[in-house]
């Protein structure tokens, strides 16, 4: 934690903040510091639009099985995605199963994907009000989350989603 904080003022972030003609000392640093969860059921991210399949007012879902990542997931692995229409958290597409379970198995319940819809349009809502955004175009949140080894959802961060 030492580093992380030192690190605002090492050479490079100085010079970050120089270029982009930064005030040093309206620069501040935090650790965000969350549980860790063992024997996951299942992780994956979601984005409150869909970035991938460009359909309109849906909620995109990519998750992994256990702890097997979303980002650099095994070789053979192929992740579920799901489609959630933003305005009805019930109703649900399934683009792709994981290969990792039988046949037609889904990796998130739905009772996991009528909760996991009502956060999304909360974390969007919420963050959409405060960056002030008036036009929802070019404004997404990007949210990791895992069922735990109890079968709990979890929300594990939230950050905007770059276009």
């Amino acid at each position: 934690i030492k580093q992380v904080f030192a690190s605002l003022w090492n050479f490079r972030a100085f010079e970050e903040r120089d270029f982009f003609r930064i005030d040093h000392f309206s620069a501040a640093m935090g650790v965000l510091l969350h549980p860790n969860f063992s024997d996951e059921l299942a992780n994956g991210v979601a984005v409150t639009v869909d970035p991938l399949y460009q359909t309109e007012g849906n909620f995109y879902l990519n998750t992994q099985i256990g702890e097997d990542l979303v980002t650099n997931p095994d070789a053979e692995s192929i992740p579920e995605e799901i489609l959630i229409t933003a305005s009805n958290s019930n109703d649900y597409t399934i683009v792709r199963y994981s290969n990792q379970l039988e046949s037609g198995e889904q990796l998130l319940s739905p009772r996991h994907l009528a909760e996991l819809g009502s956060m999304l349009n909360t974390i969007h809502s919420r963050f959409s009000s405060l960056y002030g955004i008036v036009s929802e175009e070019e404004f997404a949140m990007e949210v990791e989350f895992k069922i735990t080894a109890e079968g709990t959802l979890a929300i594990k961060q939230a950050r905007p989603w770059i276009f």
